[in-house]
């Protein structure tokens, strides 16, 4: 065909890819520019290269060929092969700087088996190298070809995201990056990247979409705490304060939720009106006014010991700051329904407390330390949360009776009819641990024995 050809076809799809690809340095760059040329050699020139090049190039060609199509024409295709010449050799200098990095890909496509940790390393270090290198293009063609290896890692997501926002002006590359680590890649147990989606949205004015994005996150984990605190942060934001209270109230009485997410809900709740309205008594109201509802959910009661912990000495009544932090502490270990390594934590901070910002009240400090830390023949609040009816020495009764069992008085027939007593169940319970069901507690081995 001439290069003069009246009706020029399209470009194939073929050459179109890897005339770009040429110019990309990558893993089999040779491969990739052999197959181009010979495409080349058997399609019209106008296919691949453009006119205004074209024309560029007739000005390098000896006089004595025009005139003659044929010889222009081979005269032309030597012009341009020449330079693509060039472009290989600019390639070829370009992936000999990227070799160490390229070689050590291993897995240049998606698995869902994990990658090790050296083929995550040589990624951050390859995007680090792109990044000072300061191309683009080159730049933003690697994250999309780690992001094939690196799908299920929001890191790279991430990463990706943060270097366009950078860039400046790729509103359109960040959304696509969002949704698509968002809706096909990222699990959703790991809701990170829908969060930051979320509020990225909401910076663009579009808070529907914000919105959305949280709303179709609770649904599908209703029991996730996160997603109804932005939801709640984004209508304060927008609407005001009232606007997200009232949107964690909704949540809270849509009866969706369990304890343990209300609960922290409702600490929530405390805080936006400690911190953001300023107002100490009202979130303490919000606190006591639940109290007995949320005996079971310890970020409900957590977050009640450090608004007390956190708030400001009343220098006129100190004993009034120092009554209130107790109370929420003696219910905590008198009544609340906690794992004991919540109670533990909690009663370690609260010792702390006492050293650090008591007087005379050492003697109480070396009370909790053996409740705390001693063993448990010693630990009287344990044994009384075990007795049925909080008598101290009935337990003990049961311990010596039990051969080593702490808090069990063991009955052969009663296990064997797989009738437990209330204090057996209390006993596994106070330790995080499911009663045996088949009763047997010498067949019950500790965690070191497993």
């Amino acid at each position: 065909m001439s290069i003069d050809d009246p009706n020029p076809t399209t470009t194939p799809p073929a050459l179109t890819i890897l005339d770009r690809i040429i110019h990309i340095p990558m893993h089999q760059y040779a491969r990739y520019f052999e197959a181009y040329t010979t495409i080349c050699r058997q399609r019209p020139l106008h296919e691949f290269v453009d006119e205004e090049l074209l024309n560029s190039f007739k000005s390098d060609i000896p006089q004595e060929v025009f005139g003659n199509p044929a010889a222009e024409e081979r005269a032309l295709r030597e012009r341009v092969h020449q330079y693509h010449l060039e472009i290989y050799q600019k390639t070829q200098t370009e992936v000999t700087k990227r070799w160490q990095y390229e070689s050590e890909i291993k897995r240049p496509y998606f698995h869902v088996k994990e990658l090790d940790g050296h083929q995550l390393t040589n990624w951050r270090r390859y995007l680090e190298f792109e990044e000072a290198e300061g191309n683009f293009e080159r730049t933003k063609f690697l994250y999309e070809r780690c992001l094939v290896a690196c799908a299920l890692y929001d890191e790279f997501w991430f990463r990706y995201v943060r270097w366009l926002e950078g860039v400046g002006g790729r509103d359109e590359d960040i959304r696509n990056a969002l949704q698509r680590a968002s809706t096909i890649f990222i699990p959703i147990v790991r809701p990170a990247i829908r969060f930051h989606y979320s509020l990225w949205e909401e910076s663009k004015g579009r808070v529907a979409v914000a919105r959305a994005i949280l709303k179709s996150l609770s649904i599908k984990m209703p029991q996730l705490v996160a997603p109804y605190v932005y939801l709640a942060h984004l209508e304060r934001r927008v609407n005001g304060l009232e606007a997200g209270i009232q949107s964690l109230k909704d949540s809270i009485a849509s009866g969706k939720l369990d304890i343990y997410t209300s609960g922290a809900l409702v600490a929530e709740w405390a805080r936006m009106v400690w911190k953001i309205k300023g107002d100490a008594e009202e979130a303490r109201q919000v606190y006591e006014a639940h109290t007995e509802e949320y005996l079971d959910s310890k970020y409900f009661w957590i977050n009640y010991l450090k608004f007390e912990f956190e708030q400001p000495l009343d220098v006129d009544n100190p004993d009034l700051t120092h009554q209130r932090i107790t109370n929420v502490f003696r219910t905590i270990t008198e009544r609340a329904r906690l794992p004991p390594l919540t109670v533990r934590d909690l009663t370690e901070e609260y010792m702390q407390y006492l050293i650090e910002r008591r007087t005379g009240f050492v003697d109480q400090y070396i009370l909790l330390d053996r409740e705390t830390n001693g063993p448990f023949i010693v630990q009287t609040q344990r044994k009384k949360r075990l007795a049925e009816d909080g008598n101290v020495d009935s337990v003990n009764k049961r311990i010596r009776m039990s051969n080593g069992h702490p808090g069990v008085e063991v009955d052969d027939e009663a296990l064997k009819a797989n009738k437990l007593d209330g204090v057996f169940k209390r006993y596994y319970e106070e330790q995080g641990e499911q009663v045996p069901a088949n009763g047997q507690v010498s067949l019950v081995k500790s965690k070191t024995e497993r």
